[in-house]
């Protein structure tokens, strides 16, 4: 993604590098950013050389699936990350950079997308969206590399102290690598879960891709609900279980 600066040239390689600490930062969390616009002065005080830096952000909100105060809180630390990175090349050549918290706009954008394939979470109610913009992340990535897919669905299970993940997608058709770039996607995005979740664990327990030509995950479903009906029913016939019931009516 370009970077569009203006201010004095010799300053732009720099900035255009180290503006990658954002961008990265922001997609490794499910977040697009289209657009960053850098602006640099130089300023002469008290007998130093300032650069004084701002930029916009634009990001994806409908993607991202996040409101501005919660983006300002995710881009700030990586903007003190870039201001870091600036002081060790600028500070050598007698240059200070400055940039201030309130430098830093946030500019959501509202852009029309393609439709994804059906997303489906199944997560426990206080996760759950977490895991939606999980998922959608998941579904972005596989749109930016051309994979059309009919369904793609994230269980989310509490185990003890931790909550595992499982990863299924049932693509439109076969594409070569695509276990191992649904696996890589799911494992980028696990970030935006640990930043989000900081205080749970989350395991990615297994990717699954089930190809729309045998596609035996409905009957695998219905095979499951009816093993899950029958122990029901089991259960219920338990002379043990009818006894407690009595007693507790």
């Amino acid at each position: 993604m370009e970077v569009r600066y203006s201010g004095p040239e010799r300053y732009f390689p720099l900035i255009n590098a180290h503006s990658n600490i954002i961008v990265d930062g922001l997609s490794s969390l499910g977040i697009k950013v289209e657009e960053v616009e850098v602006g640099a002065r130089e300023l002469a005080i008290g007998g130093r050389l300032i650069l004084h830096v701002v930029m916009e952000i634009k990001v994806n909100v409908e993607e991202s699936g996040l409101m501005r105060s919660q983006l300002e809180k995710i881009v700030y630390p990586l903007v003190d990350r870039f201001r870091e990175a600036l002081k060790r090349e600028l500070y050598p050549i007698g240059v200070v950079p400055y940039i201030r918290t309130e430098d830093i706009r946030i500019v959501p954008l509202k852009k029309e997308v393609d439709k994804l394939g059906n997303v489906v979470v199944d997560a426990p109610p206080e996760f759950e969206s977490a895991f939606r913009r999980y998922a959608q992340g998941i579904a972005i990535g596989l749109r930016e590399r051309g994979i059309k897919f009919e369904t793609l669905v994230v269980s989310v299970y509490e185990d003890g102290k931790r909550l595992g993940l499982r990863v299924v997608l049932v693509p439109l058709k076969e594409f070569e690598g695509i276990e191992k770039t649904l696996r890589g996607l799911a494992e980028k995005y696990m970030g935006f879960l640990r930043y989000t979740l900081k205080n749970i664990k989350v395991s990615l327990d297994g990717v699954e891709v089930i190809t729309s030509k045998i596609k035996p995950w409905p009957a695998r479903i219905l095979a499951q609900k009816e093993r899950i009906i029958a122990q029901v029913d089991e259960i219920i016939e338990d002379e043990d279980v009818k006894s407690l019931m009595v007693k507790l009516r």
